[in-house]
């Protein structure tokens, strides 16, 4: 879990090269959606999309968690003050949080933190964006409800307290409503726009694993996915460290470049990533068990296993995106359902035969007995169809309001690209209006300041 100390050392170390170079904060290139999407797999989108901008602000994207009784967790819910008094057993207390803002596991150690717990003692469903406003259910064990009440945390409000029994496990959602303000390069046409939501509720769109599964712009986890499952550990070890991508600021270029001219010497590499410790959080993490295992890639790895399997998953969620996009180009029927790669069924593997001899991986089983446990092969069948639910859509001065509720696992990117061609991050595009808007009030489902009134410490620059 990152530290505080390491977010206070990185602020510092951006304020002094925003101040001295304020040039090497640039991205080296422009992301460009029909260059990055194919990286994954993803090609077969409508062409003349308009193009759409997301995530100014926080306020311009809303995440509210569905539970399995599908009552939804709002941002601006807000129930009686008073909590009932808790019956003989009832050793949990579940909450609203809403954040604003902030990292999922960033909440997570700061609530834990506050109240004076470990976060692997919060029950949470699923994980939620940084760059928005969210709310969700979670579950508190064996913590005083007064404790709860007196807790102040920036950028966390932690409400609705209700006493009960249990807790909640991962996965335990039915899915997520969206209200997202989507800021386009022009006006949109009502007419387009209500018809084209109408089609995607009634056919459906194909379920892609969107950018966040890839390591962002850095498009780098299904690459290392590839060498772990060949079997290449220390090329894996060196392309997670040194490898840059094309949409890295040239700060975070220099500094892999750096790492790879003293690669392998690890106490060096360590100097040069010390300096970010957030942003370079994994790559300290690997150095750290390189310096127990210096000469041993395959134990190095084998200390840090979660990001091995999620490298792993991302070289089959690439192989599903792509099996989506060539059976889709070749106008071929798409099952409802199709298994991931990590089955253990023979046949299940055998739909990505091309893929895996292309990559050389076709004796990937084999390759990872050498990292027992981080692995596990059972059959997972995963959607290929998402039908939204929309509930409205309103066009305003530079852009469009969408409300919309997508299964759990469903990303709301992948439904928005249907729409737009989607553009995100710095560089803000000079197209991009800055116009701020409440938009659940504009879509009329409540109230973003309402909802963030009661979180503490919100800067004015990023209210609605």
């Amino acid at each position: 879990m990152i530290s505080d100390e390491s977010q206070k050392i990185q602020q510092e170390a951006f304020a002094r090269h925003e101040e001295e170079h304020p040039e090497l904060l640039e991205r080296v290139k422009e992301p460009n959606e029909k260059t990055i999407l194919p990286g994954i797999g993803i090609g077969a989108l409508s062409e003349g999309r308009m193009k759409g901008y997301i995530r100014l602000y926080p306020h311009d994207y809303i995440v509210e968690e569905v539970t399995p009784k599908e009552e939804v967790i709002t941002i601006d819910r807000a129930l009686s003050s008073k909590t009932p008094l808790p019956k003989e057993g009832e050793n949990t207390i579940y909450c609203d949080l809403v954040k604003y803002g902030k990292g999922h596991f960033d909440a997570l150690r700061d609530v834990a933190k506050s109240l004076g717990t470990d976060t692997k003692k919060i029950g949470h469903a699923d994980m939620k964006e940084k760059n928005a406003i969210t709310a969700q259910k979670i579950a508190l064990r064996h913590i005083p409800l007064e404790t709860i009440e007196k807790s102040t945390i920036p950028g966390v409000s932690i409400r609705n307290c209700v006493q009960g029994k249990g807790t909640i496990q991962q996965g335990e959602l039915k899915g997520n409503r969206f209200t997202i303000f989507v800021r386009t390069e022009g006006e949109v046409d009502e007419d387009w726009l209500y018809e084209r939501l109408a089609e995607l509720q009634l056919d459906g769109y194909l379920n892609y694993f969107s950018l966040e599964r890839f390591g962002g712009l850095r498009l780098i986890n299904h690459k290392l996915g590839v060498y772990i499952l060949r079997g290449e550990f220390e090329k894996a070890v060196k392309e997670a460290l040194c490898y840059s991508s094309d949409y890295d600021t040239e700060l975070v270029r220099m500094k892999r470049e750096e790492a790879r001219d003293e690669y392998p010497d690890f106490e060096k590499i360590e100097e040069i990533f010390s300096e970010f410790p957030v942003l370079f959080h994994m790559e300290l993490e690997l150095i750290a068990e390189l310096k127990k295992h210096p000469d041993d890639y395959k134990k190095a790895l084998l200390g840090v296993p979660h990001h091995v399997t999620k490298w792993g998953r991302a070289y089959s969620n690439y192989l599903f995106n792509a099996y989506l996009s060539g059976q889709k180009k070749q106008g071929n029927a798409i099952p409802d359902c199709i298994p991931l790669l990590f089955s253990e069924k023979r046949e299940d593997v055998v739909l990505y035969k091309p893929w895996l001899h292309q990559h050389k991986v076709e004796h990937f089983q084999k390759n990872l007995k050498a990292l027992p446990y981080v692995f596990r092969f059972k059959r997972t069948m995963q959607k290929t169809k998402i039908y939204p639910e929309v509930f409205g859509a309103v066009v305003v001065p530079g852009g469009v309001i969408l409300s919309f509720e997508l299964p759990k696992g469903a990303s709301a990117t992948t439904f928005l690209m249907n729409l737009f061609e989607l553009y995100e991050g710095e560089p803000v595009p000079s197209w991009v209006h800055t116009e701020k808007y409440d938009i659940k009030d504009s879509i009329g489902t409540g109230s973003v300041k309402e909802g963030i009134a009661t979180i503490p410490k919100i800067e004015d620059k990023n209210t609605a």
